[in-house]
């Protein structure tokens, strides 16, 4: 009965995580990336955060199960530095992606002409919160 509420323990602390990576994500895409700042103001919501929490969490989550699975394998990855790195790699990917593809999505909510072309200050910020993703998922 204590290693299930363990269980459950370390999952709700891990979707607390996602939801707050998720948030915080959020606010530095939607304030200091390149959406205008007539439209800032509407994309801060209780639905937008709720659909972003829910999305990082699912990310979050899917990929804490594949490293589940992965650990099952792991004397396998230490004597394997290659797929190890790759498993590493392919995490720091699906991270970057998931911030692009938020980026986009809030940019083409909030009517952006072209929604998938990023300017600098867009490409700065999605680095420097992938950056601090990497180092708390790490």
């Amino acid at each position: 009965m204590k290693q299930g509420m363990n269980s459950v323990n370390r999952y709700l602390w891990d979707v607390l995580l996602y939801a707050c990576m998720g948030c915080f994500s959020y606010f530095f895409l939607v304030y200091y990336a390149d959406i205008p700042v007539r439209l800032q103001d509407r994309l801060m919501t209780f639905h937008t955060f709720l659909a972003v929490i829910v999305s990082f969490c699912g990310v979050g989550l899917s990929m804490r199960y594949i490293n589940e699975r992965l650990l099952t394998y792991y004397p396998y990855f230490l004597r394997n530095k290659r797929m190890l790195s790759a498993g590493l790699i392919a995490a720091a990917v699906i991270l970057l992606l998931s911030n692009y593809l938020l980026l986009v999505s809030v940019k083409a909510l909030a009517g952006v002409a072209s929604p998938f072309h990023l300017q600098r200050s867009g490409l700065t910020v999605i680095l420097l919160v992938w950056l601090v993703e990497l180092v708390i998922v790490g």
